[in-house]
C-alpha cells in the first residue's frame, strides 16, 4: 500500500509525466491571457479537495529549469459512499481508493496515494476526525473543465499549446 501523504502539509505531490519525475501543485485559480498561464493562490491538497474546484499545475524540469507542462481546471462532484469503509490509516491520514465501475455499480478498488487520486477522474475518499470516527466517506468525481498542455522547444521557448475542454480540442502553435 502507498505511504500516506499527510495532506495538510502537501502543497506539492510528486507525479510522473511522460516518464519523467514532475511535481503537481494546487492553486485556487490562474491569471493571464498569455500562455503559459500564471497560477495564483496556492492550496494544499487538503484545501483543494475541500473546495468546489481548483487548478492543478504540473511542473517538470528537463534540466534547464522548471516549466509548466499541464494546467487543469477541475471541479468536484461528491456522492456519499455507503459501501465498505477501509481501516483508518496510521496517523489519521486521509485514505483514497480506486473507484471501480461495473455498469452502474461502483466498488472499492486498490489503495491510491494522494497524487494518484488527484490525477484520476473518480475515486473514493475517506477522512477521520481526531476522535477516530469517520467524518467523510464519498465517491468523488473530478471532471476537467479545461486543460492546457504545453510543449517547449530548444531553450525552453513555448512551441505549442493544446487546449481541451469537454466540447472540443484546439492547438496554438508559436
Amino acid at each position: 500500500m502507498p505511504e500516506p501523504i499527510q495532506p495538510e502539509a502537501a502543497y506539492r505531490l510528486p507525479v510522473q509525466q511522460d516518464g519523467g519525475a514532475c511535481d503537481l501543485y494546487f492553486f485556487r485559480a490562474w491569471t493571464g491571457y498569455a500562455h503559459p498561464v500564471r497560477p495564483r493562490d496556492p492550496l494544499t491538497w487538503r484545501e483543494a479537495l475541500a473546495g468546489a474546484g481548483h487548478c492543478q499545475v504540473t511542473f517538470c524540469d528537463p534540466g534547464d529549469g522548471p516549466r509548466i507542462v499541464v494546467v487543469r481546471s477541475v471541479g468536484y462532484q461528491r456522492v456519499p459512499w455507503r459501501g465498505p469503509t477501509p481501516p483508518q490509516a496510521e496517523g489519521g491520514a486521509d485514505r483514497y481508493l480506486e473507484a471501480v465501475r461495473e455498469g452502474e455499480l461502483v466498488r472499492a478498488g486498490k489503495a491510491l496515494g494522494a497524487a494518484a487520486a488527484a490525477e484520476t477522474a473518480e475515486f473514493l475518499f475517506f477522512r477521520w476526525g481526531e476522535d477516530g470516527r469517520l467524518d467523510r466517506s464519498e465517491l468523488v468525481s473530478t471532471p476537467t473543465w479545461i486543460r492546457y498542455g504545453y510543449t517547449y522547444g530548444d531553450g525552453g521557448k513555448l512551441r505549442r499549446v493544446l487546449i481541451a475542454n469537454p466540447e472540443r480540442t484546439s492547438t496554438l502553435d508559436y
